[in-house]
């Protein structure tokens, strides 16, 4: 189990990565528009469309980590009041509704993506992107995420969940 958890923590690691990279360089691109706007009067048309783009990308691949190392924003007050195996089965139903949500998801942006591809769609932009490739990131996020989600299900059932089970502690300590 320690094993799995290891290699899916690695595989969410390496898309966590990959997220940064793009997210600086869409921080480069960004600010580079900038300066040419302000400075030369001069726009790249294609920083705007790309830099949105590249959030699809850094929300997909930054998923899965924040999954695996439970940093989700979410509301966990009912959950904070439960204990033990109450706690944990509500998690795994949790959990499996999340997962039968990627599913889904998966399924609907993948055939969106299909189509685009066979129609030949692009954006109605300068850059005239073929927009079957943001949409299929979108798929890939979902199905990166939906990995994470089956180990955790996996392991919840097993009751060797692989998350913590005390809130974060702040910065301080406290």
């Amino acid at each position: 189990m320690v094993v799995i958890d290891r290699v899916l923590r690695g595989f969410a690691l390496a898309a966590a990565v990959v997220a940064g990279i793009v997210l600086l360089a869409m921080t480069l691109l960004t600010s580079w528009e900038v300066l040419q706007r302000s400075l030369l009067n001069h726009s790249f048309l294609f920083v705007e469309e790309y830099s949105g783009y590249m959030v699809l990308v850094v929300l997909a691949f930054g998923v899965p980590l924040a999954l695996m190392d439970d940093a989700l924003l979410r509301v966990d007050a009912v959950i904070d009041l439960l204990k033990g195996n109450v706690r944990r089965w509500l998690q795994v139903v949790y959990d499996a509704a999340s997962l039968i949500f990627c599913l889904v998801a998966i399924y609907h942006f993948t055939i969106f993506a299909y189509r685009s591809y066979s129609r030949g769609i692009f954006a109605p932009t300068p850059m005239m992107t073929p927009i079957y490739i943001p949409q299929a990131i979108v798929a890939i996020g979902f199905a990166m995420l939906s990995v994470c989600l089956v180990w955790r299900v996996v392991a919840g059932v097993l009751g060797a969940a692989p998350r913590r089970t005390e809130p974060l502690e702040g910065i301080d300590g406290q």
